[in-house]
């Protein structure tokens, strides 16, 4: 199986997660912002290097584009996006039985590489995969090179 898990500890609470806390109507506004073409266009510069083609979009984001609800959810979510959750599961983490891969990319701004490296010590077996020239959306930026980071952790296990 596959896990994801994004870090938020080491991140200052976010000008969004702060407005989604404080109103979610406000919030939710400001997620339909990133609905629309130069909100997905800042939302892709900030998580890639490369840009989300636009024929993929839609499987991307979903629902998110085009359903009022979804946004409300996730701005639900958003306003409760607190550090103290993830420091909370590094207990669990730290006797996780299952092997664990962490991929991360060598540009990303939001994440740094000392993150992923920190997440990976964290498991009793963390391994720590740098994919080159990409950004937080590693699978993105270097699909095929993502891939056979996987591909090669698995048939090691």
């Amino acid at each position: 199986e596959i896990y994801t898990l994004s870090l938020h500890d080491a991140l200052p609470i976010s000008p969004l997660v702060r407005l989604c806390a404080a109103n979610q109507s406000l919030g939710t506004l400001a997620l339909r912002g990133l609905a629309t073409r130069s909100g997905r266009k800042l939302f892709a510069s900030a998580v890639t290097r490369g840009g989300i083609d636009v024929a993929r979009q839609a499987a991307i984001f979903g629902g998110f584009l085009n359903s009022p609800g979804v946004r409300r959810e996730a701005a639900k979510f958003t306003a409760g996006l607190e550090p103290s959750y993830t420091l909370a599961a590094v207990e669990a983490l730290r006797v996780c039985p299952t092997p664990v891969l962490v991929v991360w990319g060598d540009s990303d701004t939001l994440f740094p590489v000392a993150h992923a490296r920190r997440l990976a010590e964290t498991f009793p077996d963390g391994t720590v995969r740098i994919i080159e020239q990409s950004s937080t959306y590693v699978m993105l930026d270097q699909p095929s090179q993502t891939a056979r980071a996987i591909a090669e952790f698995v048939s090691r296990r």
